[in-house]
């Protein structure tokens, strides 16, 4: 198909151009009133030219078939759209804006900034609301199908008024904009102070719909030169790329089209691939690493183009061979060490060494699969040894390990029991699970049942998820993130184990879902560090774990917020 753009007859215009039943309006160059056939511009008329009748504003067709504009005069004015044409003001209202007519009545803003309404054809009926000092606007006001006035206040709050008694108003949102508020199909629609376009419903939608506006809020901290997302520095100081932070959103974008069957962020993931491939996504912290293995392996799943599935791939396994280099077995017989060139010994990057050797088992066969085989027996013994079957954690698993100043071969550990360390394993096991390989003599399935019934309860407050550790952690760049991680991860153990044996879970995330987005969400889909509420301020990692609950949600069938 060849698209054309037209001139239609050459003709010029100092407005916008509106259109109803095949014919265009506008106001000429000339400040004449034009109505031009859209496909036959030797049919149109200027209602007898200039001297006749002219506008300072747009041309409004109205379903009535009248045109009104607020003409040089400043006067409100109508005008059948066909012969006779008997253009008449409306009494002696004047007006600084655009006209608009919906059901009989014209609306627009008066000279003194109030908000009117006038009966197109007896004038006495007529309202401004109170005047200025109850309703004013510095915009065009917009009669919508719902019933209601749209306009912007002179304090610039898209606001929402009832055309009838009573008259309720209301600023939607509690917004700021630098347009006229428009309104159609129960959503409101402006130019916000950022530029940019915004759409405000007033009905409640789907877990998707909200789950979707979350992920396009996540991408105005996404920077396209440094394919990595922005994460909060130190006080008072610019956003930084966030290095792991940036893996786990990711996932978190590529789980969402992959729930919501849908491509839209598929772009996202070939820029941040080829923006930062150069360096293998390497560094000097093995959980580092294990977060962008994970987020290639979610990629090559999702993607269908050959060549970058075998890239997403490559890249994991090149990773993971990485993080093998870790594996000290000078210290505690054995584990991935957290830092490179240190000793300590964290039970994170030992999870995420777990999660990536048994998907890349998952991917891969013959004797390429045994050296995952044997990475998973082995480190899967020592992860249990020294972080699960610790009776003092109560199944729990504690942040990491450390040599005794009085015995270096003495482990004591650090009892701290953040969200993100009780959730990776739950993968892990589940992948092992699914393949039929034991957990260091256990069950994987039972191991993850206890971790999961440990956290679910001890790690929450009324059955919402809740950070360990003081209201601080919140201030981290990196603890804000962790909750959300857990649930991703419950979710996926969740879905292997299937009903009715994962109800409970089921049921935990749905609680969880539903209050990242009852309390903690504010009216632009940020959301804050409390899953409780209230919401607090908004930065990508806030974003990025309320994005992963709201994943979890839909892995799991739920479909209502």
């Amino acid at each position: 198909m060849i698209i054309e753009g037209t001139n239609p007859g050459g003709f010029t215009t100092l407005s916008d151009v509106l259109c109803r039943a095949g014919y265009l309006y506008f106001r000429g160059t000339d400040n004449a009133v034009w109505r031009v056939n859209a496909t036959n511009p030797s049919d149109c008329t200027n209602f007898g030219g200039p001297s006749a009748l002219s506008t300072q504003s747009n041309v409004y067709p109205a379903d009535d078939g009248h045109i009104y504009f607020c003409g040089v005069d400043g006067k409100v004015w109508r005008a059948s759209a066909v012969e006779p044409h008997n253009p008449a003001p409306l009494s002696n209202f004047t007006a600084q804006s655009d006209v608009f007519a919906a059901s009989g009545y014209v609306y627009f803003r008066g000279t003194d900034n109030a908000v009117w309404r006038v009966n197109a054809t007896n004038p006495s009926d007529c309202t401004n609301f109170g005047g200025p000092s109850v309703l004013s606007t510095q915009s065009n006001v917009y009669p919508a199908d719902d019933g209601y006035l749209y306009f912007r206040g002179t304090d610039g709050k898209p606001c929402r008024l009832n055309a009838l008694p009573p008259h309720d108003h209301s600023t939607p949102g509690d917004f700021t904009a630098l347009s006229t508020a428009f309104a159609v199909d129960d959503a409101m629609y402006f130019q916000d102070t950022d530029h940019r376009v915004w759409r405000y419903s007033f009905q409640a939608g789907a877990l998707e719909d909200y789950a979707t506006a979350a992920a396009i809020t996540l991408q105005n901290w996404y920077d396209d030169q440094a394919g990595l997302w922005l994460i909060p520095s130190e006080p008072n100081k610019p956003d930084v790329t966030g290095w792991w932070n940036s893996a786990v959103a990711l996932y978190a974008l590529i789980d969402y089209m992959s729930n919501t069957h849908t491509t839209g962020f598929a772009g996202v993931i070939e820029n941040t691939f080829s923006r930062n491939s150069a360096g293998s996504f390497l560094n000097q912290f093995y959980d580092d690493e294990g977060w962008w293995a994970l987020a290639w392996i979610n990629a090559y799943d999702f993607v269908t183009d050959p060549a970058q599935k075998q890239n997403y791939l490559t890249m994991a396994k090149t990773i993971f061979e990485d993080m093998t280099k870790g594996w000290d077995p000078q210290t505690f017989d054995g584990g991935v060490i957290w830092q490179k060139d240190t000793q300590g010994k964290n039970s994170i990057e030992n999870e995420l060494f777990l999660a990536v050797a048994i998907r890349l088992y998952q991917r891969t066969s013959g004797s390429e699969r045994a050296q995952y085989t044997d990475w998973l027996q082995r480190a899967g013994e020592w992860f249990y040894n020294r972080f699960v079957n610790v009776p003092s954690a109560g199944h729990l698993i504690f942040d990491g390990i450390a040599s005794a100043p009085s015995n270096p071969a003495d482990a004591v550990f650090h009892t701290e029991t953040y969200t993100y360390t009780q959730g990776v394993i739950l993968s892990a096991l589940a992948d092992m699970d699914a393949e039929n390989i034991d957990f260091a003599g256990q069950s994987p399935l039972t191991v993850a049942a206890q971790i999961a019934d440990a956290a679910t309860t001890r790690l929450a407050q009324d059955g919402i998820l809740t950070e360990y550790g003081p209201a601080e952690v919140g201030i981290s760049p990196d603890g804000a993130q962790f909750k959300g991680i857990f649930l991703r991860n419950l979710a996926y153990l969740a879905a292997h184990m299937g009903a009715p044996g994962n109800a409970g879970y089921v049921s935990f995330i749905e609680q969880n879902s539903h209050s990242v987005l009852a309390g903690n969400r504010n009216v632009t889909n940020q959301f804050g560090y409390r899953w409780q509420g209230p919401f607090d301020q908004a930065d990508a990692v806030r974003q990025i774990s309320a994005l992963e609950a709201l994943n979890a949600a839909m892995r799991v069938g739920i479909t209502s917020p």
